[in-house]
């Protein structure tokens, strides 16, 4: 992310499967794409480490553009939705771009999620989140706030796939409610 925001390169493309684009496209001010598995090709790519095998290797990675732009996005993404690719991979799906399919309604109906009880929201974030509302309502989209379900679950489910002890530890951060930042807890 650090190289595409510097200029370095202007896109990279990477694989994600919990965030391994879009969290450093959110840290660098840049834009990160996860698309569904399989749209681009993974050849050339390699798995190293713990996450290559095992329990980790059912995490549903694509392969994304990390960008400065969504401009910079759609261009990678006509680019590489050729057919001239499936010389190289013929696993892929030939799937052109498709503009009429990109451009958005005029108005959408979009959801939103302020906080979650199990680990609470700053008072910045929520006021990002409120203030991106307004700004789609000021629009004429309509917002609905929306709640996750069964959200402490999915993290012990996360946690227990994803922990090399089987989730014991963060089984017990989850359910004791252990703070990692105690500014987090205060709402700062």
């Amino acid at each position: 992310g650090g190289l595409i925001a510097a200029r370095c390169s202007p896109f990279g493309l990477g694989s994600d499967g919990l965030g391994s684009v879009r969290i450093p496209a959110a840290y660098n001010g840049l834009v990160g794409f996860k698309p569904t598995r399989g749209r681009f090709t993974a050849r050339g790519h390699s798995k190293i480490g713990p996450y290559a095998y095992g329990k980790f290797s059912v995490i549903n990675e694509g392969m994304g553009p990390l960008a400065r732009s969504v401009d910079d996005c759609i261009l990678f993404f006509k680019g590489l939705l050729s057919e001239k690719n499936r010389t190289y991979d013929p696993s892929i799906p030939v799937i052109p771009w498709n503009q009429e399919k990109f451009e958005l309604p005029k108005k959408m109906k979009i959801a939103y999620v302020v906080s979650e009880d199990l680990i609470g929201v700053t008072k910045s974030a929520k006021r990002a989140v409120l203030e991106t509302v307004e700004a789609f309502k000021k629009e004429g989209h309509e917002v609905v706030q929306v709640t996750i379900p069964n959200f402490e679950q999915m993290i012990g489910l996360t946690i227990r796939v994803m922990s090399s002890d089987g989730k014991s530890r963060g089984a017990t951060i989850v359910r004791e409610g252990e703070d990692p930042i105690p500014e987090l807890k205060a709402g700062v």
